[in-house]
């Protein structure tokens, strides 16, 4: 019999080396299982020794640095624009008669907009939960093709309950986007290349004014 699990041994001391053992175990199958699973070290493990072990030139980083800009940068501008529109895409909407065509009086127009922050609020906290737990991008994919969906249903609407529900959705759906953003930047650029890319993403949101214009047409 293993000597940890000895009866002669005090059950205190016993107990507190099986734990540690039990403990120590969990990690190692953790441990291997973040390395199963981790895409970058497993393509990194499958190169060539002659790939690994030449540096890296100024040449290469900044050709790397080159493609991921243009790919990366007009992604995050185009969803930050999308998601600026949507905000703002009900005053475009009024001019064209929605608000005859719903039915709204008093009030209910200010409220239609402003009831998309409330959706907003209500969604920061389990949006920031889902975002450590979800793959970021499908996430925001979803999220994205949530915004095409809603905004189908808003010319669906018939009257202000049905507005105001779709516009409180909305504003839930568009919480990720500038947390998934500020993630993917944090990801693809090192800290001294962040501040000049965070820069143009989140420039565009004041774009959305024009590209309402655009829209309306």
């Amino acid at each position: 019999m293993d000597s940890r699990y000895s009866l002669s041994r005090p059950k205190s001391e016993r107990i507190s080396e099986f734990d540690s053992s039990a403990n120590d175990e969990a990690l190692n199958i953790k441990h291997q299982d973040l390395r199963t699973n981790d895409v970058g070290a497993n393509f990194l493990r499958g190169l060539d020794e002659s790939v690994t072990s030449a540096p890296v030139t100024v040449a290469e980083s900044r050709n790397l640095l080159r493609k991921i800009d243009w790919i990366l940068i007009p992604l995050l501008g185009g969803t930050v624009i999308l998601a600026a529109v949507d905000k703002v895409i009900i005053s475009n909407a009024a001019i064209y008669g929605m608000t005859a065509d719903t039915h709204l009086v008093g009030q209910q127009y200010s409220w239609v907009g402003s009831i998309f922050y409330f959706g907003y609020l209500v969604a920061e906290f389990p949006a920031a939960y889902l975002v450590q737990r979800l793959p970021v991008a499908k996430f925001l994919a979803c999220c994205v093709a949530s915004w095409g969906v809603l905004m189908m249903c808003i010319a669906a609407t018939q009257n202000f309950a049905g507005l105001a529900t779709v516009r409180f959705l909305f504003g839930m759906a568009e919480v990720p986007a500038f947390i998934i953003a500020s993630i993917i930047t944090a990801m693809w650029w090192t800290t001294a290349e962040q501040p000049i890319r965070i820069a143009f993403w989140f420039n565009q949101v004041g774009k959305h004014h024009s590209m309402g214009l655009w829209f309306r047409g």
